[in-house]
């Protein structure tokens, strides 16, 4: 690698890491370039440079984002054989996950009509992995109910979706425990009362509450 291609890519490191913060405090529209650039100690025409536009480093952002959070998930969830299990160590890794990555929970505070944010989603490689990702999560829950371990009536179709939306209680956290407990026990709980719903009547997995 040259010395000019070696400036290149810190160039493109500072400003990926400087916009993932500003993403994450102001979300897609408030964020700025000029601010961006400033604080990356770069002039706007650089960034224009490595990026074309707002909407391209938005989406390099998200790429880097999900990137680290898929290795992350992948090392959390490893040698865990048991569907039911499996799933709590994932919606722990949720929570868990929003709490430490502003960028992600500003995401489900945006509006969710945001154009950017749905022309990210409709990309050709992103649902691709969307629906991969779908694929396997119907594909354990139905490893589950064989096991015996989740409940045979589950409709396989919507479960996913449904566990996916408790992510959104996580914008409401401090509202609906009024600071009377600890952050980390409440999203605990909420895995454990989540997980109690699908599990086959007779499973009662030591960790349950």
């Amino acid at each position: 690698m040259t010395a000019s291609e070696d400036r290149t890519d810190s160039r493109r490191a500072r400003i990926l890491a400087v916009a993932r913060k500003h993403f994450g405090r102001f979300g897609f529209r408030r964020a700025g370039l000029d601010d961006i650039a400033a604080e990356a100690g770069c002039a706007k025409g650089s960034l224009y440079l490595e990026f074309p536009g707002k909407q391209a480093l938005y989406f390099a952002v998200l790429d880097d984002v999900h990137g680290e959070v898929g290795k992350r998930f992948a090392a959390a969830v490893a040698g865990i054989e048991s569907p039911a299990e499996w799933l709590r160590a994932s919606m722990r890794f949720t929570f868990a996950t929003l709490e430490r990555e502003p960028l992600l929970a500003r995401l489900l505070a945006d509006d969710p009509d945001l154009p950017a944010l749905r022309e990210y989603a409709a990309q050709d490689r992103v649902r691709v992995e969307a629906e991969a990702a779908l694929t396997h999560f119907r594909g354990l829950l139905r490893r589950g109910v064989e096991a015996g371990e989740l409940r045979r009536d589950l409709d396989l179709e919507v479960v996913p979706f449904v566990l996916a939306g408790l992510k959104f209680l996580h914008l409401h956290a401090d509202l609906i425990t009024a600071g009377l407990i600890d952050r980390g026990r409440y999203f605990d709980g909420l895995a454990d009362f989540a997980l109690a719903a699908v599990l086959a009547p007779t499973v009662r997995p030591e960790s349950a509450v």
